[in-house]
Parts: structure tokens; sequence; C-alpha cells
């Protein structure tokens, strides 16, 4: 049983005309996991984030849209050892998204429930195959011009984890996932879905991990139903002292939106609607094209009494998009955390 919370200060350059230079937010959790029998174990987790939009959530999540918003998360499930070297997975999660802003919340508004079941088994002594089958359904509020962004989406994967050695390790997912949308009028579409990782501990007291990601996924920008996104990401840590850990870790992410996913009912808002009409307009937004992210962070975490620590981030994004607001941002956090 592991409960936490971390309270944190930001402080931001380039507000948007809404938002204050500082604010606090905060983040709240809550892991277990119970040994039902020898081979049976159950699982629950859950956080809960008051938090900033944009914020660095999800892959390929980077938004402005001047507004803070909370976000749960829930994950539950159980792991059942069926055979010797064999584990299967069953696990269920929820998500609700919910902004301030009522004319935000209108549109953004977001909620998903999913289901995995997974079947692990150790096929060498370094090598692990896992076979996996997902399930998840995606809603937004469709505001006040009914554009229906919902849908669905299954996909089956196969995935390879492998201890090189001592020090090093990798994981390889590759499958094929499948989107239906509510809007009739929006045809299903199907694409690779791939995942590689790699970890490493080039020295004592150091961590490297480098991974790339390709798949169709619900899409985090108006009024797309869903997105091509592809991504790479790497992170170093270093145990700089004894309760001193210091990290650096920098992402790119490009997602690709096509107007062949955009709702049928979005054309009328365009015409009807001048607020959205002059924010288009001042913004060079385009019915389709490209988002590219770029995400650089500096983190020093100390390592305090009774499960305590205080980090300090200092973190850089660039956002250059087709079909949303281009901007920069730096922003200093401190955050406090403590476990229970």
């Amino acid at each position: 049983f592991d409960f936490f919370y971390a309270p944190s200060f930001t402080h931001r350059t380039d507000p948007g005309p809404s938002q204050d230079d500082d604010d606090w937010y905060h983040d709240l959790g809550l892991n277990t996991s119970l040994k039902l029998a020898d081979r049976l174990r159950l699982m629950l987790s859950d956080s809960f984030s008051r938090t900033l939009d944009p914020a660095y959530e999800d892959q390929g999540t980077t938004l402005r849209r001047d507004s803070d918003y909370y976000i749960n998360r829930v994950n539950g499930g159980l792991d059942c050892d069926i055979a010797p070297q064999s584990v299967m997975t069953v696990r269920a999660r929820h998500m609700v998204k919910a902004y301030d802003d009522g004319d935000v919340a209108d549109q953004y508004d977001q909620d998903s429930i999913g289901a995995t079941v997974g079947f692990w088994r150790q096929v060498q002594r370094t090598m692990g195959l896992e076979i996996m089958a997902d399930y998840a359904e995606h809603h937004y509020n469709d505001g006040d011009f009914d554009v229906d962004r919902d849908s669905s989406s299954v996909y089956g994967a196969i995935g390879l984890n492998k201890n090189f050695s001592q020090h090093f390790s990798g994981m390889a997912r590759v499958g094929y996932k499948q989107f239906d949308y509510k809007d009739d009028a929006i045809d299903s579409e199907g694409a690779p879905f791939v995942r590689v990782a790699v970890k490493g501990a080039p020295n004592p007291g150091t961590r490297l991990t480098l991974g790339v990601s390709h798949e169709l996924k619900n899409a985090d920008e108006y009024p797309f139903a869903s997105e091509q996104f592809t991504g790479v990401d790497a992170r170093l840590e270093w145990d700089a002292m004894k309760n001193l850990l210091l990290a650096a870790s920098g992402s790119y992410w490009l997602g690709r939106y096509e107007d062949s996913v955009v709702p049928t009912e979005y054309p009328n808002q365009v015409l009807s609607d001048p607020t959205w009409a002059a924010y288009l307009a001042a913004n060079d937004v385009r019915e389709d094209g490209d988002k590219a992210t770029v995400m650089a962070a500096l983190e020093a975490k100390i390592l305090l009494p009774m499960d305590s620590a205080v980090r300090i981030v200092q973190r850089y994004e660039n956002v250059e998009s087709d079909v949303s607001q281009d901007f920069t941002r730096n922003s200093t956090s401190l955050i406090f955390s403590k476990e229970f």
C-alpha cells in the first residue's frame, strides 16, 4: 500500500491571457497490491492531478488552451501464474479529464475506458515473450455544435523483453490498431502499433532510457477524432550524491492530423461561431497538417527523511503546429512529495 501527495509551485513565462505567472498544483496517488493466493495477485492504482494545460501527460499531449483542469486515472487488475514461467494478466482502466472554463469544457472534456488481456512467458533465462489484446472507448464532449469525436479502438500486439547483460535490457512491442468512429461519415481505419525501448546503466549510479513509438491514437487536438503519432524520448539519471539525484530528459513528438477524421458537424461551427473563426484566422490554423513538439527538462531531486523529497524541474516546450497555436514556454517547478 503506497499513498503519495505532491504539491508543486510553478513559475512560467509567456502565460495565456487568463493565467498567472505563478500557480500551485497538486498530485495525489494510490498504489496497492494484494496477494490473494499463491498464484493470484490483485493490483489497484489511482492518480489524481489538479494542474495546468499544457501539461506533460501521455505521449503526444502538449496543449495550449490556457485553462486549468483536473485529471483522474484508475487502473486495476489481476495477475495469475497459470504455469511455471507463465503469467496471465487482466487490466481495466478509466480516465476522466475536466476543465475549469465552461466554454473549454464544452469541447475538450473527455473520458475513456479500456481493458487489456495479456499472456507473458519466460522462453529463455534472459528473454520473455508477451501477447496482448486491448479494447478502449474514447469520449469527448460534443459542444454546442454536436461535433462528435467519439471512437473505439482495438489492438493486438506481440512483445519481446530481453536482458542483454546485467546492466542492459530492451523491449519491443509490435502490433496493429484499429479505430472505429461514432460519426458514420468517418471510415474505420487501422495502422501498425510499435514501441521499442532500451534501458542501461553505462556507469554505476547512472541510468539511461531511450524509446521510440508509433501508433494511431485518439487525438489531442480539436476537432480531430484521431491522429497518427510518432515519438522519440530519452532520459538520463545520475546519483550525484547519496541523497541527490540529477536527471535530464527530452522528447520529440510528431502528430499527423487528417481532414478525413474531422466530424461532419464541424463545418457548421466554423460558419456559425465568430469567436472560433477568429481564433482559426489569428493562428493560421489549417484543416489538416502536422504538430511537432520538442520538450526538454532538467531535474534535481533531493531525498529527505520520512519518505519525502523535493524536486526542482526546469522545463522547455516548443510547439509548431498547423492545426493549433504555436508557442514556446519555459517553466520552473518546485515540488514537494511525501509517501505514506
